[in-house]
């Protein structure tokens, strides 16, 4: 009676025999082992690849961020204006963090603390899936709590259902409909479109929040 035991870590194998073990049963693990010391090269080679990818780090925004800063919001919220709660906010007088992955910038959050009230006022990932998202929500919310704040919140609308699983699922509770808060905003940015994700019309502000305190 024989007893293989394997155990594999990183590159490396470890191989016990009995002392009963027989040649051809030796040279069949030997084999077996070889096949799948092999298949770990692959898998940790395709795994380093892909953290690779996935490599990013967050930074605070600068003033060297500023043309950039203005030319993202144009392109992806149609002007530097975002409105919440009937305030206005132009997002370029704000702070923020980015996310940066081989030198170019591919995430933005802007924020905006009042009393100990910290709203997120902006949050935009360009490549999805990579948690870039998470990791500024993160970097914004450790800078919350270093000043203070006891209220971590943010205003999203009814068509953004992605939006609302996304904060949801990161601790956020849902605590307020601000049914057609929309059609006010609308008197300040007439760009406000009808529609939108997923067809669906742009009418109510729905409020979460995050308590740290």
């Amino acid at each position: 009676m024989s007893a293989w035991p394997l155990q594999l870590v990183g590159y490396t194998r470890k191989l016990y025999l009995t002392p009963y073990s027989t040649p051809a049963q030796s040279a069949i693990l030997n084999n077996t082992i070889h096949h799948i010391c092999i298949d770990c090269f692959y898998s940790f080679d395709q795994e380093f690849r892909a953290m690779q990818k996935r490599a990013f780090y967050i930074r605070a925004l600068a003033p060297e961020d500023r043309a950039w800063l203005i030319q993202f919001l144009h392109e992806h919220w149609g002007d530097s204006i975002m409105i919440s709660r009937g305030i206005t906010h132009d997002l370029t007088t704000y702070p923020g963090f980015i996310a940066i992955r081989d030198g170019e910038r591919i995430g933005l959050l802007t924020y905006h603390i009042q009393e100990h009230n910290c709203e997120v006022t902006s949050l935009d990932s360009l490549l999805p899936g990579l948690g870039i998202g998470t990791a500024l929500l993160e970097a914004a919310r450790g800078e919350a709590v270093r000043q203070h704040c006891s209220r971590f919140w943010l205003i999203t609308t009814n068509d953004n259902i992605d939006a609302l699983r996304f904060y949801q699922k990161r601790g956020f509770t849902l605590v307020a409909v601000h049914r057609d808060a929309i059609s006010g905003s609308r008197k300040i940015k007439p760009g406000i479109p009808l529609l939108g994700a997923h067809g669906i019309p742009i009418r109510d502000e729905i409020e979460l929040e995050f308590l740290l305190a």
